[in-house]
Order: C-alpha cells, then structure tokens, then sequence
C-alpha cells in the first residue's frame, strides 16, 4: 500500500555522513542552575528534579541524566531553537545509556511535533548510539525548530544518560532542475520519491513529499508522479525465480556497485551519492584544464569513473573521456565525464547488498549503472517538458538467467492521487496517466486548473507489456506483495497468474488475451479506455516491461526511459492534453533515435564528441607540400590518421596524439585520400592534394 511520505523519515539503515554538514550539536559540557545549556525550549515539560548532571560521559567530562519519569507518558525536555533548510535531507545522531522508554520529537511553528523517534525501551548497560533520519522536503521554507528528547517509565535510579547529539545534512540524493520539470533521484536508485528508510512515523502534516515537480517553480507543489522504481527478474538454470523489484523502495536495491566489502569506509564515503554536473561545466573543464590558475570543479574531480578492483568493484563505473588514452581517470591532464543532455545525474546502485534471501526470493546480483538527463532548450517543448532515465544493468552473477524481464513501476499521481485513470499508446510505447474528474485535488501537491497529463516511455524496446494494479488488498490487481505476484505483473498477468485481457477492467477471462491495457483515445472516445467505461477513478500504479530476454554472466542490457509532459493550455478536460503528450512522445522518439545510443554508457564519449554540433576537425593546409596539420575543437582518444593512395592502397597511418598536431609525408605530388578514425569507426574522410 501506498505510504504518506511527510515531512519527518525514520532512519532503518545508517547513512553516510563522512563529508556532512553539521547543523546542531550538544554534548551537555555546560550546565546552568543544574540545567544543561541550550535545553530551554519552550517544549519542555518534564520536571526539574528529574534532570540531573553525570559524569559518566560519553564524550567530555559531563552527560544529562534522567531519572524519577515513573509514568507510561512521556515527558520532554527541549532543546532552543536552531534552523534547519528545507529540501534537505538531516541524519541525527545520540548515544544512550540505562534503561526506560525513549522517544525523539521535532517541533516546529512551537506547536507542531513531529514524531521521529518513536518510543523505544532503552536497555543499554554500555554507550550505544542511535542514528534518525529525517527529511524536509515539502516545508515551505527554512525553519527554526526544537528538538525534544521524551522519557517515560525511568523506574531504575541509574535512570537514561544521552550523550554527544549532533544533526547533520547528508547528500543522498540530487534533482535534475534545468528545465520545466524539477526530478529528484536517490543514489539507491529511488525515483521522485524518499526512500524507505525515510518513512514517515507522523502523520498530522497534510501533503506529500512527492518530489517529480512541474513546472519547476519556486513557488511551485504541483507534482505529476508519486514514486517509481525499476523491476527485474529471472530464472537460473535450476529453475529458480530471482527477483528484485519494489514499489515504495522496500529496500531490494542499494547504492553503489557490486562489491565484496559494502561496509568497507572508502566505499561507503564515495557511493552513497548521486553525481550532478552539467555541459556547462564541462565544456569549461575542456577549455581551462591546461591555463594556469584554473580550479577544477569538485564534481569533476569527484566522478566515479573507475572502481575499487581489490575490492570486487567494476574497472569502470561512470562514463567519461580519457583525452590522453592512458585508461586512467585524470582530470588534471584533461579527461572529464561523459554525459547525455545538458545537465545529467549519475547514480549506481546494486541488488546485491543486504541480508541474504532464499529460495524464490534470491535477488539477482546485478549492478545499475544509471543516468538521468535532460536539456534546457525552452524552444523544444518536447525536450524541455521531459527527463530521461538510461539503464545500464550487469549481471555480477554466475547464474544465467532466462525468461528475464525487466519493468518500470511508475506511481503516477497528477497532483492529488486518489482522482486519476490510466491508458498505453501501442504505437509510442507510452503509459499515461490523466485526471479522472474536471478538477483536481485537494492536496498539497494539487494542480489548479484544468489537470494536465504524464506520460512514461520505454525508447529503446517495444514493450511486451503494459499494466496498472490498484492501490488496493485486491487478491487479483491490487498491490503485489510476493515475488510471483511481481513476476506475474512483468508478464502481463494479474496476481492469480491469469493474462489480461481486452475489455472491461481487464480481467475478465472470457475475454480476449492482450498485451496492453486500456489502448483507446479517452480525448476521441474511441477504443478501449477508462473514461468511455466510467470507471471510478483511484490511485493507479502503472507497469510497463520488456521480456522474455536471457542474460548471461557479466553480460549487460541497456533500457533508457523518458518521462514526457502535457499540459495544453487550451484543454477544457482532463483528459484534453493527451493529444499535445502523444504529439511530444513522437517527437522525443523521434529525437532518440537519432542519438544512435548503444548499450554501456563507457561507449558514450567518442560518440558524443563526434555526435556534438560544435564538434569540427580539420586539415589544413589543403593543398599543400607534404606538410599539415589536424585540429580538431576536442581530441579524440585512440584515433588516428590514415593516407590511400587514388586507387585506395594505404600508404601512411599515425597515431593523433593532440588536438592540433602537425604531420609530415613523404610522397609525390598528387590527389590522395585521407581517413580520421577511432576504434574501426570513421569519424571523416576527404581528399588531400600534395603540391611540391
């Protein structure tokens, strides 16, 4: 079932907080009229006789110490108040020592609490820390708050100690805002949405963190999508399913490569992030990494181009140039990341990581190796009210997998979720969503006006399936929650395992067998769709797949995603934008396959360079003596230079070591040909004429 993601996230797992921010500490060192300073909030409401000074410490010379708290309710004592920024992610840490009941609040606006520590028996003889996560994604702006530590059933005279508390901003995620749509992305591989691991334990505070928001306004809450995620699975050669797939990040995936030590420090300080950087910046990298005084960008220096090999990780992580061919990633000598768009994230993420299932649960062992791009142009509506998503996923596994399918789970809520329908285009390989009823809402994230419409594509497949599935305990099409009902779903059946079918809510088994669901023209009202049937419109959760495909070990596949928007100004229903989202779907098709991507975003440099309206290389003087020079506006590594003769026999190859390097032949006057290639590929050919 779907969660309420709010502003406050408890913390399962430890976050990364080597190069974190601290925004708040206290360690009780100072104390005033037997009261630690800093701990007067206007919250407090726990008795002064019952706070106490200790010098068993964990840190320093002093700890607070609670005793005589006999009731079942907790009492609190706060701290003053300190800002925290929205939009941002915090990691609270304290240590603990006794034995009673605990719990941690957050009180903003003086009246609002928030509950992110809920109470927890603290039976501790020795220091023991404890680490809460929480986010502030959807306050209005920053806020000073208390933080307010509650006791209850301190029935022991050693009492509850606490100890060294500090509040920390960790970076875990990053959103992709150069253009109308503003995506937030996490470095498990979690889309638009905080992790699991940041669920809310509060619910007072009305609206969702839903964070795909567009347009890309400041003032702006409206959101078309909830959360998504990617769905794999397979059989091994025994038959056996693997499966890693989840809805709201139940935590099948997690960030960084495959490896051998994931608690290996070095590990856990580069991955668990997400890279941001735009063209921009690299093409500053490109022109000034030679001029003295110039400072490379931290996010360049920082690209993960190449992993730990003594620790199991991949050589190459994250795609980049390497201008002087040495394979080493060196920025200092001219090498830079290779990206798709005008401002791309790059984020790797693995199935492997975590507790050890068994039998039909086994995960798969794979790496994802993802970027998400877009482009800025505000003439290119398409573009600019689009993201992609590219997929690079490696089986690190020994097993060979079979009957292999690959989803996207998309939860698309236009705003508020519980009003929408659902539909697939089988010409564009497009699953949207639209409003069910004239207006929106209500909700935080609410659009006003006539709804606008979102869609999600699958561009480098034709999808072999298409499905929605309730938010709902429905035992056919609700939400799934074994791994045959995920598999059954990427297949294109309902949960029981029966296929869908044309007509009605698709599951009707005496109708006809098909693919897709809901494949008509709600804005025509012609075909199979939601609003022609009256359906009651709901939350609805859209899948689309691609498979069966077999994947053997160390072989990888490719998917890339896009995520198109439409809202027509000129629309009087909900469902009125479709033909300006299937008019910009065609157009993004269109686009892509012109890009003439394949698969391993390590192949991506040399074809972009190439692929690059302001790349240029040229031969000069043409004609000339024998002697000329190449220059190019950016040097392509292992390429070189080669002369035929008229009648096409070589007669000169060399090697192309700069952007403007010089040659000398040795040969008659006459017309001769030339070829610039790199790895078997032509990047230009032409005549050149030698005049002595």
């Amino acid at each position: 079932m779907k969660k309420n993601f709010l502003l406050i996230f408890i913390a399962i797992i430890s976050l990364n907080i080597a190069n974190a921010q601290t925004i708040y500490s206290s360690d009780f060192e100072v104390w005033q009229n037997n009261h630690p300073q800093g701990w007067n909030g206007i919250n407090t409401t726990i008795d002064e006789l019952s706070i106490g000074q200790s010098t068993d410490a964990y840190s320093g010379t002093y700890s607070l110490k609670i005793t005589k708290q006999y009731q079942s309710n907790a009492n609190y004592i706060s701290s003053s108040c300190f800002n925290i920024e929205k939009n941002k992610i915090y990691e609270l840490s304290l240590w603990t020592k006794g034995k009673g009941g605990m719990s941690v609040n957050i009180y903003f606006d003086q009246t609002k609490s928030m509950n992110i520590f809920p109470i927890k028996s603290i039976d501790n003889s020795d220091w023991t820390e404890h680490k809460i996560g929480f986010s502030t994604f959807i306050l209005n702006d920053s806020a000073c708050v208390e933080l307010s530590l509650g006791f209850s059933n301190v029935l022991s005279t050693n009492g509850i100690s606490v100890d060294k508390i500090t509040i920390s901003e960790v970076k875990t995620f990053e959103t992709l805002d150069i253009n109308n749509i503003a995506a937030t992305i996490f470095s498990n591989g979690t889309l638009f949405n905080t992790p699991e691991n940041y669920k809310s334990m509060f619910s007072s505070i009305e609206g969702s963190a839903s964070l795909f928001q567009v347009p890309n306004q400041e003032s702006s809450n409206s959101s078309s999508i909830f959360q998504g995620s990617i769905w794999l699975a397979g059989k091994d050669q025994s038959n056996n399913l693997h499966i890693s797939a989840e809805t709201y990040s139940e935590e099948k995936f997690f960030w960084g490569p495959v490896a051998n030590d994931y608690e290996n420090e070095s590990y856990n300080e580069k991955y668990n992030r997400v890279w941001k950087i735009r063209k921009s910046e690299i093409q500053n990298h490109i022109n000034n990494y030679n001029n003295s005084g110039y400072v490379i960008p931290q996010n360049v220096l920082d690209w993960p181009a190449e992993g730990n090999m003594t620790n199991g990780e991949s050589q190459k992580i994250a795609p980049y140039c390497d201008v002087n061919g040495n394979g080493i990633y060196d920025p200092q000598n001219g090498d830079y990341p290779a990206i798709r768009g005008d401002e791309a994230l790059f984020f790797v993420f693995n199935d492997d990581r975590g507790s050890d299932l068994t039998n039909v649960e086994d995960k798969l062992k794979v790496e994802v190796r993802a970027m998400a791009y877009s482009y800025q142009d505000p003439l290119n509506e398409s573009l600019y009210n689009n993201i992609f998503i590219s997929y690079e996923i490696v089986n690190k596994s020994q097993n060979t997998y079979t009957n292999a399918y690959f989803g996207n789970f998309t939860d698309i809520d236009l705003g508020y979720g519980m009003d929408d329908y659902i539909g697939y285009d089988t010409t564009l390989n497009l699953i949207y969503g639209y409003n069910g009823m004239p207006t929106d809402g209500p909700g935080f994230s609410a659009f006003s006006g006539v709804p606008p419409v979102q869609g999600i594509m699958l561009l480098s497949h034709t999808a072999s399936k298409s499905l929605f599935f309730e938010n709902s305990s429905n035992p056919t099409i609700g939400e799934p929650t074994t791994p045959s009902d995920y598999y059954n779903y990427l297949q294109g059946k309902t949960k029981t395992g029966n296929p869908i079918t044309y007509g009605e809510n698709g599951i009707n088994q005496s109708n006809p067998v098909t693919n897709h669901m809901f494949t008509g023209y709600p804005e025509t009202g012609i075909g199979w769709n939601e609003k022609t049937l009256n359906n009651l419109p709901g939350d609805r959760k859209g899948v689309i797949s691609y498979g069966p495909f077999t994947l053997i070990p160390n072989e990888k596949i490719c998917f890339d995603i896009a995520y198109p928007f439409a809202k027509d100004n000129s629309a009087t229903t909900p469902e009125g934008s479709l033909t300006l989202l299937r008019q910009r779907a065609e157009s993004i098709q269109a686009f892509y396959d012109t890009q003439n991507i394949e698969c391993g975003f390590n192949d991506v440099s040399i074809k972009d360079i190439i692929s690059d309206n302001n790349f240029k290389i040229s031969l000069y003087p043409n004609p000339n003596t024998g002697t000329f020079s190449l220059q190019s506006t950016e040097f392509i590594p292992k390429s070189k230079i080669e002369i035929y003769s008229i009648l096409g026999k070589k007669l000169y190859e060399k090697e192309i070591t700069t952007k403007n390097q010089t040659f000398n032949l040795n040969l008659n006057s006459g017309i001769y040909l030339y070829t610039i290639k790199t790895n078997n590929q032509i990047i230009k050919n032409d005549k050149i004429i030698i005049n002595k």
